[in-house]
């Protein structure tokens, strides 16, 4: 029986019932990181492991990046406040390039920003459009840079979003193309949703990207041709409402209440594309799981930990729920039950 069926088949089985998040995922380790009483975590934006298990976190509030050891020890903060040199307003993402950078979207300063990992700056380079924000980054095996972020009309008081845009950029920073137009949903909406775009690469360069409105996940070659898009008719999934006509920050809440936005796409290194997706009730967030070809394997996968990406260690990393601890992470496998057939 071939591996690809055998696949589906599980799939269909999973999906058949309730599958639990301890059905999926195997947790290896807990880690608490350390904060001191100068150096304290803001707001998670983006977390990049290494190979060694040394942890980024791009801290939107406190506009800088920590890094800790592979068990939560704090090492250094890297960067401040500022539009200097090393210095960043809002990092909204972290990623390791494959030549063993530190690279740093700096989504206030519109630009990437690119370190040492001891966090020596060493240059970097503003992303082309005119009025465009950088929010995620991923870096393929020869150094292509492919940003992500949203565009800004100027012309209109408000401000609100034109489009939705992945950018490649080459190894030597240089303008390469832009591909995947925005929804047309999201200017009507005025929506500005976490990334308004999330996306990962495989280990080909074929990038898999997911609109925050939608559940539909587009795969698109290196250069960007399209070659496949596809999605399901899960249970647990809201598409959003109308937006509210008030603007009271408590009627944006009540609204954000009412859908199910599908939050982060991450590929692993196994020929998996997981999706997580914020459904707020009974449980904090879902999750499903594609194999590269766009055949679904697993889904309405419950759980409070959320998704921030997959290590270069081989390992799925979890902000996880609960307390007194501020900020866990969980380090976690694929079963070998869904990882060998």
């Amino acid at each position: 029986m071939t591996t690809i069926f055998m696949l589906l088949l599980l799939g269909q089985l999973i999906s058949a019932v309730d599958t639990k998040f301890s059905d999926i995922f195997d947790e290896k380790y807990r880690i608490m990181l350390e904060e001191t009483a100068q150096d304290v975590i803001g707001v998670i934006g983006d977390l990049a492991v290494d190979s060694d298990g040394t942890i980024f976190l791009a801290d939107n509030l406190s506009h800088c990046i920590f890094k800790y050891s592979s068990y939560g020890k704090l090492i250094k903060v890297i960067g401040r406040q500022g539009q200097g040199p090393g210095e960043f307003e809002i990092p909204f993402g972290v990623e390791i390039s494959s030549d063993d950078k530190l690279c740093v979207v700096d989504a206030g300063n519109s630009r990437i920003s690119v370190l040492s990992k001891d966090g020596k700056f060493i240059e970097s380079f503003v992303t082309s459009p005119e009025a465009f924000i950088p929010l995620e980054l991923k870096i393929d095996a020869q150094n292509n840079f492919y940003v992500s972020g949203l565009k800004f009309t100027k012309a209109e008081k408000e401000g609100f979003i034109e489009g939705l845009y992945i950018h490649k950029y080459r190894s030597n920073y240089t303008y390469s193309q832009s591909f995947h137009s925005m929804n047309p949903i999201v200017p009507k909406l005025n929506l500005f949703i976490e990334r308004g775009v999330t996306f990962d690469l495989d280990k080909n360069g074929n990038i898999y990207c997911a609109e925050h409105i939608a559940y539909k996940i587009f795969k698109y070659s290196s250069d960007g041709r399209l070659l496949s898009q596809f999605d399901r008719q899960a249970p647990f999934y809201i598409p959003p409402p109308e937006f509210p006509k008030q603007t009271s920050e408590i009627a944006f809440r009540d609204w954000l209440t009412k859908w199910t936005p599908l939050i982060i796409l991450v590929y692993h290194q196994a020929g998996f594309i997981i999706v997580q997706f914020r459904i707020h009730k009974p449980l904090e967030y879902a999750i499903e799981i594609y194999d590269t070809s766009g055949n679904f394997l697993a889904g309405n996968i419950q759980t409070a930990h959320r998704l921030l990406c997959f290590g270069k260690d081989g390992f799925l990393y979890f902000q996880l729920s609960g307390r007194p601890e501020k900020y866990k992470l969980g380090k976690f496998s694929i079963k070998n039950n869904l990882l060998r057939h």
